[in-house]
């Protein structure tokens, strides 16, 4: 396990969910969202991730993770999240698309989860699809 620090390549404000990520060995959009949860249920993510920023040191480790969750840009339906999700983990896309689902019809968290997967995931590169300018 790397120490716990501030990443200086993956960050979005401060580096603090990408640092952790790294030294747990985890995507970095796996932190980002439980933060981002975290915040809106309580708000206490919020004064965690302040108190981390100045606490943790910036460090640069360079960890690069082998693939990252992205929205594809064709064969979607309304962002992409659901394919995303499904490429990422080998998996069926129709089995992600049920889970969000039954997660907003019964517990109701489906669709905040899946908005907030559509402002933390990045579209899907047009490097990545094989095309060359």
């Amino acid at each position: 396990m790397v120490e716990l620090h501030r990443s200086l390549n993956n960050k979005i404000i401060a580096g603090v969910c990408g640092g952790l990520a790294e030294s747990v060995k985890i995507n970095p959009i796996f932190m980002r969202l439980l933060f981002t949860l975290s915040i809106l249920w309580g708000g206490s993510g919020l004064i965690i991730y302040l108190i981390l920023w100045i606490v943790m040191p910036e460090i640069n480790y360079d960890i690069h993770f082998d693939t990252n969750i992205e929205r594809p840009l064709q064969n979607r339906f309304f962002y992409g999240v659901c394919a995303g999700i499904a490429q990422y983990f080998k998996i069926d896309v129709t089995l992600v698309r049920i889970v969000f689902i039954i997660s907003s019809l019964y517990l109701g968290y489906g669709i905040l989860i899946y908005l907030l997967l559509c402002i933390v995931l990045p579209n899907e590169k047009m490097e990545n699809r094989g095309f060359n300018d």
